[in-house]
């Protein structure tokens, strides 16, 4: 299901909510995208603005919205609170000091992208996340490796296969050359 026309749609309305109630956006949100909000934090401290609030407000206006499945924010992800599968895979993703204020995650097969061909990337779910990895090395014989890999897995064993020792410190592990 394409949904860009609605989370458009979504952003202008609040857009005009947060103007209405808080002020202009444009000072507000450092970033306003199809699926995650940067607030600026400082501005709303130095304006008196309760970040907490915004947040609130926002999740309110969003919960009406039929292609969202589930709402995170920075707290929840900082937290240690357990979250659903969804949830938890977010926070493992999440940086304190980079990570977005708001997450809005669609629900299954909801392309958010006002584009009007091709597709995306980036959800959760397994029919996104869930792709080969295929590597070419003439000097090795061909290996199939059928169980789950990692992202984290990609630098080290790029590390192992051109000589080099990967960090200590570097997540994953090294993927076998020969089963």
């Amino acid at each position: 299901e394409r949904a860009g026309r609605r989370v458009r749609e979504f952003q202008k309305r609040v857009a005009t909510e947060v103007r209405n109630k808080y002020g202009p956006p444009s000072k507000l949100f450092l970033f306003q995208g199809r699926e995650v909000y940067y607030l600026d934090r400082p501005y709303l401290a130095a304006n008196d603005t309760s970040y907490t609030s915004i947040l609130a407000d926002i999740r309110f206006w969003a919960s009406s919205e039929t292609w969202i499945s589930r709402i995170y924010d920075r707290d929840q992800l900082m937290s240690g609170e357990r979250l659903n599968a969804v949830g938890e895979q977010l926070r493992h993703s999440f940086h304190p000091s980079i990570g977005a204020d708001l997450y809005f995650i669609p629900r299954p097969y909801v392309y958010t992208s006002g584009y009007p061909n091709g597709t995306g990337h980036g959800t959760p779910y397994s029919y996104d996340n869930h792709v080969p990895l295929l590597w070419y090395d003439p000097a090795r014989p061909p290996v199939e490796i059928s169980d789950t890999v990692y992202t984290v897995d990609i630098a080290p064993t790029l590390a192992e296969r051109i000589g080099l020792r990967p960090p200590e410190m570097l997540d994953g592990q090294v993927l076998p050359a020969n089963p």
